[in-house]
């Protein structure tokens, strides 16, 4: 069979436009028996047995990990997220998604973390009334503070400052945010006025924002198991349409 007769059988190959090269005596009378043979051996085809791939869920060596976790910290910071964000259920699903084998610290953890990797400091800022009975405040100190954030340590620190300037006998009260720590220095700032001076009036005040903040964190966690089961019911009815039309037919009956 001529070259030109075998393209004129097969209109899906163009002789003056496909790349193919055809041998003589490679075509049976048909001009098919070792096609096959042929576009294997023009397109290099190969056959590779396939290789499964299974993602690694062990945990990162010491480098890796840390690597991570200064990550982690960056935003934490950055963002002026909560160390407990870190322990938030939804959170650690979300980073165990996207990394494995990460392993997600513990918010002591990450307090300690930053504390190393970044000089921290002490704010104390001043509220007092002027003698035309206005209120006044400024930021009196900003103490660098390099030793372990214990309640002992910060009273020291603030009971040094309040001698620089003078200001022991003048002092009422001190307001802080309720970290166990804080709670200590008050009381020992407290102490050491009475034992001092004998002023029995100080106080020592939590934050007013903080503390509803602390309570809507507990409440949640009580009833994190019931707003669980109804979230539960809730994608059940979205995808049923059955549950659905029973539950509107009982809105309408309860007149919701």
């Amino acid at each position: 069979m001529e070259t030109e007769d075998f393209f004129d059988n097969y209109s899906h190959f163009d002789p003056e436009h496909d790349d193919f090269e055809i041998n003589d005596g490679s075509f049976d009378e048909y001009g098919l028996s070792d096609l096959t043979s042929q576009v294997s051996q023009e397109t290099n085809i190969t056959r590779r047995q396939a290789i499964l791939n299974f993602s690694r869920t062990d945990p990162h060596n010491d480098d890796e990990q840390n690597k991570r976790d200064k990550i982690l910290i960056m935003w934490i910071i950055a963002d002026q997220q909560l160390f407990t964000v870190i322990e938030n259920k939804q959170f650690t699903e979300f980073i165990n998604f996207l990394d494995p084998r990460y392993i997600t610290p513990i918010r002591q953890t990450a307090k300690k973390m930053i504390l190393d990797e970044f000089d921290t400091f002490l704010g104390v800022t001043l509220h007092f009334i002027d003698a035309d009975w206005k209120m006044r405040h400024f930021l009196l100190d900003i103490i660098p503070f390099n030793d372990r954030h214990t309640g002992i340590n910060m009273a020291d620190a603030i009971n040094n400052l309040l001698n620089d300037f003078n200001l022991k006998d003048k002092t009422l009260a001190l307001t802080t945010y309720n970290e166990s720590a804080m709670i200590i220095c008050g009381r020992l700032i407290a102490h050491e006025l009475q034992r001092k001076l004998d002023n029995i009036g100080f106080l020592h005040y939590r934050c007013a924002a903080h503390v509803p903040n602390l309570a809507a964190k507990q409440g949640l966690e009580i009833v994190d198991p019931a707003v669980e089961k109804v979230r539960t019911l809730m994608l059940k009815i979205k995808v049923s349409t059955r549950l659905s039309d029973n539950l509107r037919g009982l809105c309408q009956l309860k007149g919701i």
